[in-house]
């Protein structure tokens, strides 16, 4: 594994960067754990709809429904199991 001698900073993306964004790839010895960039987009613009931070997006994906309940100011989710 070869090693990095940049350095990372966290900036917004913009318009004037996005496209430099878009090009970056990870190491091919990281592709089963990371998916690539506009697909990580993709899914940030989802959960950032839910709230900065929210895992809902998360959730959703893996199949937990709302129920329109909370609980302690927390949406109260619900994961249909199957028999």
């Amino acid at each position: 594994m070869s090693e990095s001698s940049g350095q990372v900073t966290l900036r917004s993306i913009t318009s004037g960067n996005r496209q430099a964004v878009e090009d970056l790839r990870v190491l091919p010895e990281q592709g089963d754990f990371v998916d690539g960039v506009s697909r990580s987009l993709a899914e940030a613009a989802v959960k950032r709809h839910a709230g900065d931070g929210s895992p809902l997006g998360f959730y959703l994906k893996y199949g937990f429904r709302p129920t329109g309940q909370m609980f302690d100011r927390e949406q109260v989710l619900d994961l249909p199991l199957m028999r």
